[in-house]
């Protein structure tokens, strides 16, 4: 594994936005197909994904920053 801590470290926003965006895509499907009317409503799609969107790729963006750190201490 320590052979792409180098190649993850130099693409960890990209990665990260990547899988916030298909996460996003993926939630705003989900609730765009809901059957409530409450939640059918056009602007809850649209925040739900912007909240996914945000909270997963801030995630993601420490979980790869602590993993590579760990990698470069180990490394070095």
């Amino acid at each position: 594994m320590w052979l792409l801590g180098p190649f993850i470290a130099r693409y960890r926003r990209r990665t990260a936005f990547f899988a916030a965006g298909a996460l996003a895509a993926i939630i705003y499907g989900l609730v765009d197909q809901s059957t409530r009317p409450e939640i059918q409503a056009w602007y809850w799609p649209s925040v739900a994904s912007a909240v996914t969107f945000f909270l997963t790729r801030l995630i993601i963006s420490r979980l790869i920053g602590r993993f590579i750190g760990g990698v470069r201490r180990k490394l070095h």
